[in-house]
């Protein structure tokens, strides 16, 4: 909804990143009941065996070519919810054998966990997707003009290996450990006051629309207004660009 295009899952989760098998939430047995991928409403037949971090990499890296190739460089707004990092944590067959994944299995002479060694599998083969769009990006010329923020949903899961250490607390609660998240943002638009800084203030989820509008030369208030909603959110992009 109120987007040009979409492709992903449908339900809540995958119990498969790789075979892209849907089960239900709860089941110890990890019981596919349905293959869920889809480009917009239809299913999408040829996804399944395409790991969901390398997918979703190739897919954004086709709607980014494909604009500007179309002349439409500015203007876009992508939302791409990288999956991996989740529940039922899991890296591609092949990874396990790789050379990264043995640099990343060992901290400081000690094996990690299966758990916390998949975990981080998961946000290595992220971070590299993450590096290839922002080449992409480079290459097509649209890098220069092009704000990137990444954040999370939530705080980490204790069931499937999160840690959100020093903050007390697991996903699914209130505590800050379940709702306070690590985020940043990149972009050569950044003041020079802002690259490199920290921001200390309260940031919420509903801010990244005013924040967003803002930093692309709207009035975000009068756009949200204007479409009929209501402003949840407070503009926080003076704040970021002028760090205290």
């Amino acid at each position: 909804r109120g987007f040009d295009f979409y492709t992903g899952l449908i339900a809540s989760q995958l119990c498969s990143y790789t075979d892209w098998t849907y089960c239900e939430p709860g089941d110890s047995t990890k019981t596919p009941v349905i293959l869920d991928a889809a480009i917009g409403t239809e299913a999408a037949k040829n996804v399944p065996g395409t790991y969901s971090t390398f997918y979703q990499k190739a897919q954004a890296q086709e709607v980014i070519s494909g604009r500007a190739s179309a002349g439409l460089k500015g203007g876009m707004f992508m939302y791409l919810a990288f999956n991996a990092m989740h529940t039922d944590l899991s890296v591609p067959d092949d990874f396990y054998d790789s050379e990264n994944y043995a640099d990343l299995v060992t901290v400081d002479g000690m094996a990690m966990s299966n758990g916390r060694a998949k975990a981080a599998g998961a946000m290595y083969l992220c971070d590299q997707a993450i590096g290839a769009l922002v080449e992409t990006l480079k290459a097509n010329d649209m890098y220069e003009n092009t704000i990137i923020a990444l954040a999370s949903d939530n705080g980490g899961s204790y069931h499937s290996s999160g840690s959100n250490y020093p903050y007390r607390g697991t996903k699914g609660l209130y505590s800050e450990g379940g709702i306070k998240v690590s985020a940043m943002i990149h972009s050569p638009l950044l003041s020079d006051a802002a690259k490199g800084s920290t921001y200390d203030g309260l940031f919420h989820v509903t801010d990244w629309v005013p924040t967003l509008l803002s930093a692309a030369g709207f009035d975000s208030d009068a756009v949200i207004t204007g479409l009929g909603g209501e402003v949840d959110g407070v503009n926080q992009w003076d704040a970021l660009m002028n760090p205290a």
